[in-house]
């Protein structure tokens, strides 16, 4: 046993002798005769690899005597990873919210590219979610709209930081009626709505284009019943009239199904405001204000649009809104989609509203 011993540690050291005169004359004979393509000596270079290959065989002999090999250690390796944490919820009031601010809608607003530059956080189609919590609201802002560019700059300009700082996740949604037949803006809200189910959205904004919130503390959110958000908007000194229901309203996907979306007949202008009101009413529901302190709105100054002219039919209409809710709405809503944009402040979606031909 002792002799097998000995033995071993001779061969052992007779290998490392070995070895080490073969790097020795190797390196010399390669320093010598190795010459490159142009004729430049690669000794040094040479050297080098051939140091390292015996370097590589020396650590083979050492593994073979030790039991262990590189190939051993990488399959008994294990990669830990640990998962990002999921973000805490956002607190139901944000605390980033400043209150009532100046909108000036009488100078121009600002261009498309100085609102991107202003809002970095915002992604293509107009898409908003907090980075630093989880958003405990996620709305679909639906703007019925043509031919209100101007409108639309403003609207970007102040709403977007607005949104912003309530801390929800949210989407903008331009609903561009296609041609020149007469307006339908109830039938484009419809549609909006529709499109956005497809986005993953539950909770609408409907707002028109041409009104903006003054204090970013009049919430936006669906509520346990539809929700009228402009409850005061400067060119009223208040509300238009007790029932006035226009500007800017809030529903679930429940609430509006409840009520079969809006109105698809309701071409031009009047009536068409008064026409949502009167179906949460025939569905059984009711709606809520948040107080006008708040909820402040301006208005931008225009004429009334060519094509979007009195609806001679409001009056008949709105008499027959409880015999008509049920057919009249999202249950026969027709329609072509003509162009889907994504631009970087808001989804344009360009609609064939399919108007009678007269």
């Amino acid at each position: 046993m002792e002799f097998n011993r000995k033995l071993l540690c001779y061969i052992f050291a007779a290998l490392q002798v070995f070895i080490v005169c073969g790097i020795v004359y190797t390196s010399r004979t390669s320093t010598v005769l190795a010459k490159g393509p142009r004729g430049q000596y690669m000794g040094i270079s040479t050297f080098q690899s051939n140091k390292e290959q015996h370097s590589k065989t020396w650590l083979k002999v050492q593994q073979a005597f030790s039991g262990t090999s590189n190939s051993s250690k990488v399959k008994n390796k294990v990669e830990v990873t640990t998962p990002p944490k999921p973000l805490e919820s956002c607190p139901v009031k944000s605390p980033i919210l400043l209150g009532y601010q100046d909108v000036d809608l009488v100078a121009d607003p600002a261009s498309e590219q100085v609102t991107e530059k202003a809002n970095p956080l915002v992604s293509d189609g107009g898409h908003y979610k907090p980075p630093d919590c989880q958003a405990l609201n996620k709305m679909a802002i639906i703007i019925p709209f043509r031919n209100r560019d101007r409108h639309l700059m403003y609207f970007l300009q102040y709403m977007h930081p607005i949104l912003q700082r309530q801390q929800l996740e949210y989407r903008i949604y331009v609903m561009n009626q296609y041609g020149m037949d007469t307006f339908n803006k109830d039938k484009l809200m419809n549609v909006g709505y529709v499109e956005a189910v497809k986005d993953g959205y539950h909770c609408y904004a409907f707002h028109d284009v041409d009104v903006v919130l003054t204090n970013d503390h009049c919430p936006y959110k669906c509520m346990e019943k539809p929700v009228h958000l402009a409850h005061s908007i400067d060119k009223f000194g208040g509300l238009m009239y007790e029932h006035y229901f226009g500007g800017a309203l809030a529903m679930s996907e429940e609430q509006f199904k409840q009520i079969n979306g809006m109105s698809n007949i309701f071409w031009g202008w009047g009536g068409e405001d008064d026409d949502i009101a009167s179906r949460i009413h025939a569905a059984g529901m009711s709606y809520v204000r948040h107080p006008f302190q708040i909820c402040k709105y301006k208005m931008v100054k225009h004429q009334r649009d060519k094509g979007n002219e009195v609806n001679p039919d409001r009056f008949s209409l709105l008499n027959r809104v409880k015999s008509r809710y049920r057919t009249d709405g999202l249950n026969n809503l027709q329609y072509k989609i003509v162009q889907k944009d994504i631009h970087s402040l808001y989804t344009n979606i360009t609609v064939d509203v399919l108007a009678p031909k007269r």
